[in-house]
């Protein structure tokens, strides 16, 4: 997942509350540059453990609530 939104300036929310990220193991840069993003909305099987690497994940990223 890492970069998977990466440079989406005009994103303003996301809905990602049917993701299952147990077994992600990169989301490293996965919102960066996305400016525009305030809200990212997710699920109880949202979950990112100690193994998971999380680089410059918000890097440039407006979001305010998750």
């Amino acid at each position: 997942m890492a970069g998977m939104f990466q440079l989406c300036a005009n994103l303003t929310s996301l809905n990602l509350s049917s993701f299952n990220t147990r077994k992600v193991l990169e989301m490293s840069y996965m919102f960066n540059g996305c400016s525009r993003l305030n809200e990212i909305k997710v699920g109880a099987d949202w979950v990112i453990s100690e193994e998971t690497g999380t680089t410059d994940m918000f890097k440039e990223c407006g979001v305010t609530h998750i």
